[in-house]
């Protein structure tokens, strides 16, 4: 197991070395899951595929219908209308 010792800056900021950035594949990109432990910190860089669990492609049928659903109601909306003047 590779060791080293850092030191945080004044903000709590630190470095991961190069090394273990290298090893455990971390990048500007990379989240890191930060747990605490009873005798310290454990990080870990999260591996998410985010775009294909979060991002999907809508039908028409569907945005047409929020579309719909978004649209206010006659009162609300004349209420808005009074307010705005």
């Amino acid at each position: 197991m590779q060791q080293t010792i850092i030191k945080p800056l004044d903000k709590g900021q630190i470095t991961i070395p190069i090394s273990f950035r290298k090893i455990l594949n971390i990048t500007k990109d990379t989240l890191l899951q930060a747990e605490l432990k009873d005798d310290g910190l454990l990080l870990k860089p999260l591996k998410l595929d985010w775009k294909n669990k979060y991002v999907r492609e809508f039908s028409d049928k569907e945005i047409r219908e929020w579309l719909k659903e978004d649209k206010l109601d006659k009162r609300t909306l004349k209420k808005i209308k009074k307010y705005l003047e």
